[in-house]
Parts: C-alpha cells; structure tokens; sequence
C-alpha cells in the first residue's frame, strides 16, 4: 500500500499580464474593443505620407 502523490502546485499569470488583463477589462466595461495588429508600423505612414504629400512644391 502506498500513500496518495503529493498535489501539483498551479502556476499564476505574471504580475505584467495580470496588469495588463485588468486594464484590458476596464476598458471593455468602458464600451472599447481589444484590437490586434502590428506593433510596429512603418516609416511610411509615419513620417513620408504625412510631410511629402502635403508639401506644396509649386
């Protein structure tokens, strides 16, 4: 006859992702969506559309 195993201990979110959940649920229950995309955009459309096409060169 042996003893019952000794229970596994359950992990927790890290301190970050819990920060980041609530704040996600706080702005939910304000009425915004959670989007995902790029975290990194463009030179393009940060810098060259918004100077070089409104440049009047006339």
């Amino acid at each position: 006859m042996t003893l019952p195993g000794r229970p596994i201990k359950q992990g927790n979110h890290h301190p970050l992702t819990a920060v980041i959940e609530d704040i996600e649920d706080l702005f939910i229950g304000m009425g915004y969506s959670i989007e995902e995309g790029p975290e990194v955009e463009l030179d393009y459309y940060n810098f060259i559309s918004k100077f070089f096409l409104n440049l009047d060169f006339f």
